[in-house]
């Protein structure tokens, strides 16, 4: 089996994780605040992975440990956005609205390249954007529905992670840029629920068993896994696999809480994973052949 292909499991493997994750949180999120949730959930998957890879932190660059804190800044403005946005919205919904970052990956990386995107990527943004609204549940365009409009926020960010994450791991040391951007995250995530006085610890057991799935799994695991996996692959292909979390996440919610879906909701979520896929597609047909690096 090819690095590529191991690569490309073992991604599908950290999207089902994170697929179920959105489940997870939701029920969390009914005993603790997200401050909390995401300050116990960094934190410890801060030390998880100390302890892992203690001896290349120590004989980390600096060129490293800037690249692990510039990704953790914007792990931590996405992951904040989602869980405000989860507060307020169903875990399918979420899951579907964060999917969007996959059609925003190309997007932005023809942005920053100073190129056109192409007439398929702007094509698939405005049926997204549309199932978007469908997804809002509201009978205006404008307010949207709050935790979609978070979450949306929070897919910008995690499509600017998944190409800085390309970026720099092709030349940054995957285990030190792994526990840079998670101890950043924990950082920042700490130093605002201190700043709420809402630190507590008085929590009932399944938020700790919540926190300790999501640290140890759906975080240290996983973004180590995807760290590793996106030396092998290409930024296009990792967001291809990527857009099957959400449709992880409708299938635990529909036979775990039993999320009831209106055909609008259903049509939204449809359009949202149909513009996701063709999307990818189409560049990966393009870009098939791009040597990794």
């Amino acid at each position: 089996m090819s690095k590529r292909t191991q690569a490309e499991l073992a991604l599908l493997g950290v999207t089902f994780i994170w697929g179920t994750s959105f489940t997870v949180v939701k029920d969390a999120l009914h005993y603790i605040s997200a401050w909390d949730f995401l300050a116990f959930r960094f934190c410890l998957a801060t030390l998880v992975l100390l302890l892992l890879f203690w001896k290349d932190v120590r004989a980390s660059t600096r060129p490293d440990l800037l690249a692990g804190i510039w990704i953790g800044a914007i792990l931590w403005l996405s992951f904040t956005l989602q869980v405000k946005g989860l507060e307020l919205t169903t875990p399918s919904k979420s899951a579907f609205v964060t999917g969007f970052s996959v059609i925003l990956v190309p997007v932005l990386e023809a942005a920053f390249r100073r190129r056109s995107p192409s007439r398929t990527n702007l094509t698939c943004a405005a049926v997204a954007f549309f199932g978007l609204y469908l997804l809002s549940g509201s009978s205006h365009l404008l307010p949207l529905d709050w935790g979609v409009f978070l979450t949306f926020l929070c897919a910008i960010g995690f499509a600017l992670h998944i190409l800085a994450v390309g970026h720099f791991t092709s030349r940054a040391n995957t285990k030190v840029l792994v526990v840079a951007q998670i101890a950043t995250t924990a950082f920042l995530a700490t130093t605002i629920s201190v700043g709420k006085s809402s630190l507590s610890l008085d929590h009932p057991r399944r938020v700790y068993l919540a926190v300790v799935y999501t640290a140890v799994l759906a975080t240290a695991l996983a973004f180590f896994t995807q760290n590793w996996a996106q030396k092998h692959t290409l930024p296009t292909r990792t967001a291809l696999i990527l857009s099957m979390e959400p449709v992880f996440a409708a299938l635990v919610t529909y036979f775990t809480i039993h999320e009831p879906w209106t055909l609008r909701i259903f049509i939204g979520c449809l359009l949202i994973f149909a513009s996701i896929i063709v999307s990818e597609l189409k560049i990966e047909k393009k870009i098939s052949l791009e040597p990794l690096g």
